[in-house]
């Protein structure tokens, strides 16, 4: 009976790490499909931080669920509980933003340092 206890609490500990990357393929996906590109610079920035917004409230409507059934009872619980999913959550809600820079910004700058720079400024003022 103690393996199965175990077993049962080694799974759940999983489980929030599913969620999150569950979570963060859909998010991938659901925008993947448009195309993330130097001209869509500001229109993908401004999705950084609602899909932030959303995900970290999913985040925290978790851990209160989780005080609430007693699972967390303490205040350190609560931080290994929650920092590991709000990193992921910020991570996964700038997949495009990271994609378009990629993609839009060379490796090197020689020749293209105006190009460069102006699409940075473009996402200065995005933000």
């Amino acid at each position: 009976m103690m393996s199965d206890e175990k077993t049962s609490v080694d799974l759940s500990k999983y489980l929030p790490w599913a969620i999150v990357v569950v979570l963060g393929i859909w998010i991938y996906r659901g925008n993947s499909s448009s195309d993330v590109t130097n001209s869509s610079i500001e229109k993908t920035t401004s999705q950084v931080f609602p899909a932030m917004r959303k995900a970290y409230g999913n985040v925290f409507a978790e851990a209160a669920t989780e005080v609430e059934a007693k699972k967390i009872a303490t205040d350190r619980q609560l931080l290994d509980f929650i920092k590991p999913k709000i990193e992921a959550a910020r991570k996964a809600s700038q997949v495009d933003f990271d994609k378009a820079c990629e993609e839009s910004i060379p490796e090197a700058f020689d020749g293209v340092e105006s190009e460069v720079a102006s699409f940075l400024k473009r996402i200065a003022k995005s933000w």
